[in-house]
């Protein structure tokens, strides 16, 4: 099955999900940190020193699964950062196997209790990106499939882990103190994802296309916030 990308007008081949947004941001998400094995691990996200790595944050000798001539990722929540990654991929030669809550565009459904479909395409799966959102247990995906043969696995968290540091730079390293229920299930949901050592990142915020920051200046209707102390990630 094969789709067209509204964004350049050509063939996705090998993707099993219509794409309907565009990038992310996130484009070195699928170079950076990627990396297959090798490396130390700080509560199972990657952490390669300068002189252990290359250019594309890889460990030196070895590649990153991107660069591998072909394998399938299942992506467990498709939106635009799977999206993105999903175009990367696939122009490699890669099959990339989505989920959505309805099962609509060509998906597998997901909803919180796995399919026999879905156990299949996680069992031959060769990298799972998780970016669905937790509940009060944590990610409904690390319960529903407990056994993963992927040799990459990624899960996207959120830099509201960290609470409200009063302006203070965050680092992977820093305690996690989160000030809100929704910040408390991805603590919950790290923990899971990590403890099968999943690659966790911890994002800032994820902008559709049209909506960021500088689309908003572009249109002329971005709002300037003066409150002293206040610092945006």
């Amino acid at each position: 099955m094969r789709f067209r990308d509204p964004l350049t007008g050509g063939l996705i081949p090998g993707l099993g999900v219509a794409i309907d947004g565009g990038d992310a941001g996130l484009q070195a998400l699928a170079i950076s940190g990627l990396a297959a094995s090798g490396g130390k691990r700080l509560g199972g996200r990657q952490c390669l020193d300068d002189d252990e790595s290359d250019e594309h944050g890889a460990p030196r000798g070895e590649t990153t699964w991107e660069g591998k001539a072909s394998g399938t990722l299942l992506a467990l929540g498709f939106g635009y950062v799977a999206q993105s990654l999903a175009r990367r991929l696939s122009a490699r030669g890669w099959d990339v196997i989505g989920t959505n809550r309805s099962g609509r565009d060509g998906a597998l459904a997901f909803d919180g209790a796995a399919s026999r479909d879905l156990i299949d395409a996680a069992q031959r799966a060769d990298a799972v990106l998780i970016s669905i959102p937790p509940d009060d247990e944590g990610c409904p995906a690390a319960r529903a499939l407990p056994q993963l043969r992927a040799g990459w696995v990624g899960y996207l968290s959120t830099t509201g882990v960290y609470g409200d540091l009063g302006g203070r730079w965050a680092f992977e390293w820093s305690p996690l103190r989160p000030t809100s229920d929704i910040a408390a299930r991805r603590v919950l949901a790290e923990t899971q994802w990590s403890a099968r050592g999943a690659h966790i990142f911890r994002l800032p915020g994820i902008y559709g296309p049209g909506r960021s920051a500088f689309d908003r200046l572009r249109a002329g209707d971005a709002q300037r916030i003066v409150k002293p102390g206040q610092v945006f990630s």
